[in-house]
């Protein structure tokens, strides 16, 4: 079963090798890797080329600038797999992410397969585990309608069938400042199955310098 990782890309190239590495030497191989270049004005292009020469599961595309949920929504065009999943360019999987969620995906045959995360703050050099609360396992809305509440919205710590995004017409709302918490609740509605793996396998740059998330206006 292949999967697609689709990575949006702006102006990140200092953390851009650490993504993309982690993503190459996954230890689940059959991957489709979409790396979106949202018109950077940095050297990511030049990273971009780099990685694709050496690796052709890597398909690089460039766009004028759209924003997060543009370049996403630009990538899921490309998608030619069962399953997708983003990654943000500036954060990192663990060596079996991919494997133990497609893994999970295919024993449950699950809409969207969800894990717990590292949240790194670089600012003030500490480390956290995200994890849920819940007991959410192969279930569906339907069947425990508090998932809306429970389960955490953010894009990059799940896998998801593809076709849910393409039977009910679902993208990123381009120009929204947290933009899962739009997206992911429709998603959601219309799983049948969704699935936990209880284990930290993200790595989530919560904080870092010029991070978006880390600005208040």
């Amino acid at each position: 079963m292949k999967i697609s990782i689709i990575v949006p890309i702006y102006n990140v190239e200092k953390y851009l090798k650490k993504c993309i590495e982690s993503i190459i030497t996954q230890s689940y191989k059959d991957l489709q890797i979409i790396l979106v270049n949202d018109g950077s004005l940095d050297g990511c292009q030049s990273i971009i080329d780099e990685y694709a020469k050496k690796d052709d599961r890597i398909l690089p595309l460039l766009k004028e600038n759209g924003g997060l949920s543009d370049a996403r929504n630009f990538g899921l065009n490309y998608v030619t797999s069962e399953y997708v999943f983003f990654l943000d360019s500036d954060d990192f999987l663990q060596l079996d992410t991919i494997k133990l969620l497609a893994n999970k995906a295919k024993e449950d045959k699950s809409d969207i397969v969800f894990c717990d995360y590292f949240e790194i703050d670089l600012i003030k050099n500490n480390i956290d585990i995200i994890s849920s609360d819940v007991v959410i396992d192969n279930v569906s809305f339907s069947q425990q309608p508090e998932i809306l509440n429970d389960m955490p919205h953010c894009a990059w710590n799940k896998l998801y069938k593809t076709l849910l995004f393409e039977n009910h017409n679902i993208s990123y709302p381009v120009g929204l400042y947290y933009e899962d918490v739009a997206t992911s609740p429709k998603l959601y509605l219309h799983c049948t199955k969704i699935s936990y793996v209880k284990k930290p396998l993200v790595n989530y740059l919560g904080n870092r310098p010029g991070n978006i998330t880390g600005v208040v206006s």
